[in-house]
């Protein structure tokens, strides 16, 4: 069992498929998620059959229940969580005067609530692990389609001031490192 664990959400494909190949190369655990179980199980045999230790849990992050069950199933497997990343997002392709109430609840689902109720259901395992480093623990927002995930990160900073929120250079560090791969 790894002695680091990660969460990657939106973890099937792309920058989170690069980000947790590079946290499982740096001996992290990992989870991964994606709403498409068929897909997300493909990236993560990809990972397996490249010496990683992952779990794969499909989850809709538009839905709480889904949600809370990939926390639970990471904690499971791993008992910490030294890492979250939240890497899900969606966009629209609608013009603004075309826009579907469906598709704007969707967007502001997984690309703001979710983030936000993520962070919360982890600061636990995140704390935990945090303290063991002795220093505050990390949490990543993705960029989504709609603009960096900035409130957020304000508001966990203003009630939770022992955590470090990774900022915009933090994400373009790891970008940077996994560049190809992520693409």
């Amino acid at each position: 069992m790894a002695e680091k664990a990660a969460l990657v959400t939106g973890g099937s494909s792309g920058i989170g498929l690069a980000i947790a190949r590079a946290l499982g190369e740096d001996g992290y655990g990992i989870t991964v998620s994606a709403r498409r179980p068929d897909k997300l199980e493909g990236a993560a045999q990809d990972l397996r059959s490249g010496g990683l230790e992952v779990q794969s849990v499909a989850a809709n992050m538009a839905d709480e229940d889904n949600l809370n069950a990939l926390v639970e199933a990471h904690k499971e497997r791993y008992g910490r969580l030294d890492v979250l990343i939240n890497n899900a997002g969606v966009g629209i392709g609608e013009a603004m005067d075309s826009l579907t109430t469906k598709y704007v609840d969707m967007q502001l689902g997984v690309n703001f609530r979710a983030v936000v109720l993520m962070t919360r259901e982890c600061l636990p395992m995140l704390r935990e692990a945090g303290a063991e480093h002795g220093e505050r623990p990390g949490v990543a927002g993705e960029e989504v389609p709609s603009g960096e995930v900035d409130e957020p990160d304000r508001s966990v900073q203003a009630e939770r001031p022992g955590v470090r929120v990774r900022r915009r250079q933090q994400h373009r560090a790891m970008r940077d490192r996994c560049g190809e791969r992520g693409q």
